[in-house]
């Protein structure tokens, strides 16, 4: 119900010449999605930071496992 009303609203706002109509609309569509989009990038960049860091210490922990195994065998 609140969108029709927001709707009928916008329609008689355009026709009483308060609005400048569908262009202004678009233009703040097109800033949210530009700014979703940041994000979204942002996002990502974090998730392979993260991905990354996740990885280097699997690595790290690879090595202290074989130098552990080296010992024992050695003994």
């Amino acid at each position: 119900m609140k969108k029709k009303r927001q709707r009928n609203k916008r329609k008689k706002d355009e026709r009483k010449g308060k609005r400048e109509g569908k262009e202004k609309d678009e233009k703040k569509r097109e800033k949210r999605r530009s700014k979703e989009d940041e994000e979204e990038e942002r996002g990502d960049k974090k998730e392979e930071r993260m991905k990354k860091e996740i990885d280097e210490v699997k690595r790290r922990w690879v090595g202290v496992r074989k130098k552990r195994r080296n010992k024992r065998e050695k003994k």
